[in-house]
C-alpha cells in the first residue's frame, strides 16, 4: 500500500527529527572536549573555555528540549535500532510518525560533517552574544 502525503512527515517534521537524533551527539562531543579542557594543564582562559562550553551545553539542551516537546505533541517517536556488524558506518533510527513506521539512516561521516556545521552555528551564536553583552 502506498503511503499518501498526509501520512509522511512534512519537511519540518524531518528537520526536527533529524535534529533531536544528531544533537545529543553534539552534547557528548562537547562534554568530551571539556573532559579533556579540565584535565589539561592550567591556563588563564581554561575557566572561560569551561564557561562557553557550558553555555553551548545550555543553549544545545534548551533546544532538544523544544524539539522533543513539538515532536512529542504530534505524535512522532523516535527509536535507534541495532545494527549489524556490515552497517556499522551507519545510524539508524525508525520513527513513528501518524501510524505509520519510517526509517532513518545516517552515514557517521554525514553525521560528523553535520555536527561540525551545528558546532559552527552554536558557537557563532554564543559569540554574537557575548559581543552583544560587551557594546
Amino acid at each position: 500500500m502506498a503511503l499518501t502525503s498526509a501520512a509522511l512527515p512534512t519537511a519540518e517534521e524531518l528537520y526536527l527529527i533529524r535534529e533531536s537524533v544528531l544533537l545529543p551527539f553534539l552534547l557528548t562531543i562537547i562534554d568530551k572536549n571539556v573532559g579533556e579542557l579540565q584535565s589539561s594543564l592550567e591556563t588563564p582562559l581554561k575557566s572561560l573555555y569551561l564557561a562557553a562550553a557550558d553555555r553551548l551545553v545550555a543553549d544545545i539542551h534548551k533546544d532538544l528540549v523544544r524539539i522533543n516537546r513539538t515532536l512529542r505533541s504530534q505524535n512522532i517517536k523516535i527509536w535507534r535500532e541495532e545494527h549489524n556488524e556490515n552497517q556499522k558506518d551507519e545510524l539508524h533510527y525508525k520513527y513513528r510518525c501518524r501510524g505509520y513506521t519510517h526509517e532513518l539512516e545516517v552515514l557517521r561521516q554525514t553525521a560528523k560533517a553535520e555536527l561540525r556545521v551545528r558546532l559552527t552555528l552554536y558557537v557563532r551564536q554564543l559569540s554574537k552574544e557575548l559581543k552583544k553583552e560587551i557594546h
